[in-house]
């Protein structure tokens, strides 16, 4: 909204409303609040939304992360795949380091055939041009593997293309990550 805060229709408990029913659907605009405080909605910058398993993701205007929703792909980033109706902040990455100043967040979606469903991964880039990203990308993992781990937390992920850092990563059903040495990859 105009205030800079995250609002949600539709199935509100899995966009972070706090509502306490998995099939609610909201018609009007519903604020986005702190799992911690849940009084106090979320100011965000930017926001995406995941698929089955993914819930949503806020990158809010002072470079934390949030999430909320369907997180049995480990999509919380918390270290949780419990699903929820508030929104968690992200707090630490996978080796204990504080997970912050976050300047660019993309979802990845993909279908694993056959007929499994579809899977969901957070990408963030931090200000310092390194690249994340928690949940199940299986083939999207970017280093040539392709397993079905859930990453439960931020997790660096390296690219040897890629020396001077990440800019932005762009995604949906592939990867798109602009290099601070603008060259350009991508997969999936």
């Amino acid at each position: 909204d105009s205030n800079g805060q995250i609002k949600a229709t539709g199935n509100i408990d899995i966009l972070g409303s706090g509502g306490t029913d998995y099939q609610v659907n909201q018609a009007v605009p519903a604020l986005v609040r702190d799992n911690a405080l849940p009084h106090n909605p979320i100011p965000a910058a930017k926001c995406a939304y995941g698929a089955l398993h993914g819930g949503a993701i806020i990158q809010a205007s002072d470079g934390s992360v949030w999430t909320t929703g369907d997180a049995e792909d480990g999509t919380s980033g918390t270290g949780s795949t419990v699903f929820t109706t508030y929104a968690q902040h992200i707090t630490s990455d996978a080796v204990g380091n504080p997970f912050n100043n976050v300047v660019n967040i993309a979802p990845i979606v993909y279908d694993e055939m056959p007929n499994h469903g579809l899977h969901a991964s957070w990408w963030a880039v931090k200000a310092d041009g390194t690249l994340w990203m928690w949940g199940a990308p299986g083939p999207m993992r970017g280093d040539g593997t392709n397993v079905n781990t859930r990453y439960l937390k931020p997790t660096q992920v390296t690219l040897a293309g890629c020396p001077s850092g990440v800019k932005q990563v762009i995604g949906g059903d592939f990867i798109i990550v602009l290099c601070n040495n603008n060259t350009v990859w991508t997969w999936g």
